[in-house]
C-alpha cells in the first residue's frame, strides 16, 4: 500500500514548516520524508519503506556542511546543493534521474557518493556519471575519511608537551 504523504490526515490541517530544526529522535526515513515535505516534493512511500520523491530538490545557498539523510530515497528529479559548504556528497538519494548540480562548494572533496550514471555539475567539470571524474574525486566520504586518518596516525602526536607559538612576521 502506498501513502501519499502531500495529504494531512485532518481536513483543513496545515503541516508546520520545519526547514532548520533539527529532526532529532526520528527514523531516518521519517527524517527523509519531513525534510523532502519542506522541500516541497511529491512523495510516495513503497511497501519496502523507501521512498519515492518527484519534482526537484533545491538546497541552493543554505550554507549546509553536510546533506540530509535522503540515502533511502528514488528521487525523480534534479538535485541541486549548489552554493554550500559540502564536503562530500553522503546522504545523496540513492537514485536520481536528473543532474546533481553542486558547484560553489568550496570544501567539497569526493564525488564518490553519488549514484552512477548520474550527470554532475561540479567545480571540478561536468560528468555523465562518477566514474568519469579524476579517481581522486571518486572516492567515498568514507574512503576520504579514512586516507585522512591514515595520514594522522602516521604521524605520531606526542601528549602532554608544551605548545610553542611562532610569532607572525
Amino acid at each position: 500500500m502506498q501513502d501519499d504523504f502531500n495529504t494531512s490526515s485532518e481536513p483543513g490541517a496545515t503541516p508546520e514548516p520545519t526547514i532548520g530544526i533539527p529532526k532529532f529522535d526520528m527514523p531516518a526515513v521519517h527524517k527523509a520524508e519531513v525534510t523532502l515535505r519542506d522541500f516541497g516534493l511529491t512523495l510516495k512511500r513503497r511497501d519496502d519503506g523507501t521512498l519515492h520523491a518527484k519534482g526537484n530538490f533545491d538546497m541552493e545557498e543554505l550554507g549546509w556542511p553536510a546533506l540530509p539523510d535522503l540515502s533511502m530515497v528514488d528521487l525523480e528529479g534534479d538535485f541541486r546543493c549548489r552554493d554550500n559548504n559540502l564536503k562530500s556528497l553522503r546522504g545523496l538519494p540513492r537514485t536520481i534521474t536528473g543532474v546533481i548540480d553542486c558547484r560553489e562548494n568550496p570544501n567539497l572533496e569526493v564525488l564518490g557518493d553519488a549514484p552512477q550514471g548520474v550527470k554532475i555539475i561540479s567545480d571540478y567539470g561536468t560528468f555523465n556519471s562518477v566514474d568519469e571524474a579524476p579517481a581522486e574525486l571518486q572516492r567515498t566520504a568514507k574512503e576520504h575519511l579514512g586516507s585522512v586518518e591514515s595520514t594522522v596516525l602516521r604521524n605520531p602526536v606526542k601528549v602532554g608537551s608544551a605548545l610553542s607559538f611562532r610569532k607572525k612576521t
